[in-house]
């Protein structure tokens, strides 16, 4: 299995991890279990938000634009996820890129509940950067309790460790990118 790096989150900020030796890159196909796009036959109004990392749609409407939650189970037997929230992005994307099955967690809790061994944990503590396909988990705000979670489709950070990490996300912003300053390599 392609090794990744998943990132562990300090109360609000994001994990950094070392380069992976070989990083995520894949074009996965659609889901099996969606029938249509983003599925939209099974979750009327679903669209494409128009963000997409290795082959994984960003979709929508999340509950925070509009939208409402549907329970979806990878395959029988599967921890369900509520589609379009943050956490089920992130797990279809550790599904479908590293075979991660679903597992519970609030977007804050993806990083420290993961208990397999295909990824490595990392903290944020300014030793280390993200990489494009690394996972972040986000701490709770005073506006969410829950935290938030994210994929890292790209990195640009200067020698000082200053820049911006470029995440693919759900139930956030309207198109699915969000980028996340770093200072100091935190």
């Amino acid at each position: 299995m392609l090794l990744a790096l998943l990132l562990a989150l300090v109360t609000g900020g994001f994990g950094a991890a070392s380069v992976p030796a070989a990083p995520a890159n894949a074009d996965v196909a659609a889901p099996s279990w969606w029938s249509g796009d983003c599925n939209v036959n099974n979750h009327s109004g679903s669209y494409a938000l128009g963000a997409s990392y290795n082959g994984v749609k960003a979709c929508g409407p999340g509950p925070l634009q509009g939208g409402y939650d549907r329970l979806v189970n990878f395959y029988p037997g599967a921890w369900g996820e509520y589609e379009w929230e943050c956490v089920e992005l992130v797990m279809r994307y550790m599904y479908l890129i590293y075979g991660v099955a679903p597992y519970s967690a609030h977007g804050k809790d993806v990083v420290g509940n993961y208990s397999g061994s295909a990824l490595t944990k990392v903290m944020n503590n300014g030793t280390n950067v993200p990489t494009p396909g690394d996972i972040l988990s986000m701490g709770p705000t005073q506006y969410n309790q829950y935290g938030h979670t994210a994929v890292v489709a790209a990195v640009s950070i200067d020698g000082n460790g200053n820049g911006s990490v470029t995440t693919m996300e759900q139930n956030s912003s309207a198109n699915g990118w969000r980028n996340v300053s770093v200072t100091g390599r935190t």
